[in-house]
């Protein structure tokens, strides 16, 4: 009777799994955002949450689990149910630098699965206008000339600032002190009050700065100009090829949701960044290029990003150092 039972039940789960995922989805999505509202990623996030009903029919909403850098809301996000109900946001440097740098943290979340990417952000290197340099050599020449006098601020360890920076120290000499900080804001307002002399922001946040004479744009971290910042060279152009060409921010989900859900996310999320009104009203303002791609295309780039991470980490200094 029991070796029946056992049957009869793993059939109707066979039977089960392709049912629901035809039917998907029939409730509201949740979405899990690993940092407080009003963040960046949040602010990514629920631009595409509030345009999925649109695609899938169905609600999707933000649940907002801050904690631990991150690294609770994504532990929830795995442990979820893989019923395609429960996915959540993550940024390029939780996928790509915590495995080598925080592995306690990392260990909560290494499970989830590749969903898609929703967009990528180019990034930009700034200094004060206190400093009187106009180019990236100028901040090497005035770093070298004065080591460790000079501070650059970060948003916390393997952070990108960080990595530019270290990789900037590493293949330049260029010795600046490391300031983490709690967000881009924080680190405008220590800047602009002549507390900290350089970092890294996306460009879309740059761009207003520059504007009003705030900071001074060095370099975009691509291999070409950015279109919001068309007067400021590329890493590329200036022979510096970091590995790292800019953010990106993308959905995972927990292990073992049916594929054909995998791809019905992920393909709401490409005709989304595709359609002209959301690339006219919310990509291209921030200078964001949406993505969308498959599972399986994600994965694979994945895999590529998270080595180059690997390499990028060994030259973060333990902390206190």
């Amino acid at each position: 009777m029991k070796i029946f039972l056992a049957a009869a039940i793993g059939l109707a789960a066979t039977f089960a799994a392709p049912a629901n995922a035809q039917n998907y989805p029939n409730q509201i999505i949740k979405v899990i955002v690993p940092f407080p509202p009003g963040g960046v990623l949040d602010a990514i996030t629920r631009s595409i949450t509030e345009r999925l009903r649109e695609k899938l029919g169905q609600a999707a909403i933000i649940e907002n689990r801050a904690g631990a850098n991150g690294s609770l809301g994504l532990e929830a996000c795995a442990k979820a149910t893989p019923d395609g109900y429960t996915i959540c946001a993550v940024t390029i440097e939780q996928m790509i630098t915590a495995p080598s740098l925080e592995p306690e943290q990392w260990a909560r979340y290494k499970t989830l699965a590749p969903l898609t990417q929703m967009l990528r952000a180019g990034g930009v290197v700034y200094a004060s206008p206190d400093l009187g340099i106009k180019t990236l050599d100028g901040l090497v020449a005035l770093a070298k000339k004065e080591p460790g006098k000079l501070n650059y601020a970060s948003f916390g360890r393997g952070s990108s600032p960080q990595l530019f920076f270290e990789w900037l120290r590493a293949h330049k000499g260029a010795d600046l002190f490391h300031v983490p900080m709690r967000s881009a804001g924080d680190i405008m307002n220590e800047l602009v009050g002549g507390r900290i002399q350089a970092s890294y922001v996306t460009v879309g946040f740059a761009k207003p700065q520059a504007e009003a004479g705030k900071i001074v744009p060095l370099a975009v971290t691509g291999d070409s100009r950015e279109p919001l910042l068309p007067d400021v060279p590329s890493l590329g152009e200036l022979g510096l090829n970091f590995p790292y060409k800019g953010g990106w921010f993308a959905l995972m989900a927990p292990p073992g949701v049916d594929e054909k859900i995998m791809n019905r996310l992920a393909g709401a999320v490409r005709e989304l960044v595709e359609e002209a009104d959301y690339r006219s009203k919310f990509l291209e303002p921030q200078g964001y290029v949406g993505i969308g791609n498959t599972p399986a295309e994600f994965a694979t780039l994945l895999k590529v990003e998270m080595a180059r991470g690997d390499e990028l980490a060994k030259l973060v200094p333990a902390p206190n150092n």
